[in-house]
């Protein structure tokens, strides 16, 4: 007798990656309706991902695919854990990379042509992924907002807040941090990590799950994504030209040897500004949240994800 074959419900970006998404999806999907059954959803405005999923988790299906770039992952991760019909641990979340950044799919070894990335779903090889919490201001109200990248406070967050309408590809992240160098200004930060109060003067502040951010940049090099911690990084203050000389530090993770980075480990912390507090914004997974104080919490093996 033969076997039904399985359903995947799809959320496909079809602006991610300048237009990528679609291209890669009309030949992907060739593939993927001769192994499984499909059920297909675009998406249409900002956030719109958010909805189709909570919608497709309510409606009973427990394996989501994501095409589109980190962006579309962000909130597919967002509706999963927004939905009250099934803990999210129990739906199968598999996504295929075809953004700008793609910085979330960089430590693993995910296969670039399509006919491997059906046998990826074939086989549905799973690992657990933790997901983070940061509870945040917008427009003075208070908003949760989940992660499963890299989340973080200043200079990253002033970066994305300037670049709103990208225009260069893989490399608006940098073009934009060294157009926002001349303009930004440090915060004034208490960061409390497990009962201990640091106060500096912050170029930025991480709350890393995975390792990359920024397309390509390596800023979290020991960041595990289930162990059930952050990877704190403190930076402190340093001078524009430190910034500039630098730069490649970001890429090889090199930057945390500086003398004005401190990495912490935990699952819970929080962030206040001491100064212009409207005006320190954090991002999640580059997505701009609002503005503090900040509380992150990380939620263990909160995510089942298709991996190689």
């Amino acid at each position: 007798m033969k076997q039904p074959k399985i359903k995947w419900y799809v959320i496909v970006n079809p602006v991610a990656g300048f237009g990528k998404a679609l291209k890669k999806w009309k030949a992907l999907s060739v593939l993927l309706q001769q192994e499984f059954e499909l059920e297909m959803a675009f998406t249409e405005r900002d956030r719109h991902a958010i909805v189709l999923t909570k919608e497709a988790v309510e409606a009973g299906h427990t394996n989501i695919l994501a095409v589109g770039g980190d962006g579309t992952l962000h909130q597919v991760v967002n509706g999963m854990m927004l939905q009250h019909q099934k803990a999210s641990h129990e739906i199968s979340i598999a996504f295929y990379s075809c953004g700008t950044g793609n910085d979330w799919v960089r430590p693993f070894a995910f296969p670039k042509k399509t006919k491997d990335f059906v046998e990826l779903l074939r086989h549905h090889k799973t690992v657990f992924h933790d997901v983070g919490k940061v509870s945040a201001y917008n427009e003075k109200k208070p908003c949760i907002e989940y992660f499963n990248n890299i989340a973080g406070v200043g200079f990253d967050a002033y970066v994305i807040q300037q670049t709103k309408n990208k225009t260069t590809g893989q490399f608006s992240y940098l073009f934009g941090m060294l157009k926002s160098l001349f303009s930004y200004r440090c915060n004034h930060l208490r960061v409390t990590i497990n009962g201990e109060k640091h106060e500096a003067i912050s170029y930025l502040t991480l709350a890393a799950i995975n390792k990359y951010a920024g397309g390509g940049m390596k800023l979290a090099p020991n960041a595990i994504n289930n162990d059930g911690l952050f990877d704190v990084i403190l930076v402190r203050e340093m001078s524009k030209w430190e910034v500039v000389k630098h730069t490649s530090k970001l890429f090889s993770g090199k930057y945390l040897d500086l003398k004005q980075v401190s990495v912490f480990r935990t699952s819970f912390f929080e962030i206040e500004a001491l100064e212009n507090a409207e005006y320190v914004y954090c991002e999640a997974d580059g997505e701009l949240i609002g503005a503090g104080p900040f509380k992150f919490t990380i939620i263990p093996n909160a995510l089942k994800i298709v991996v190689p």
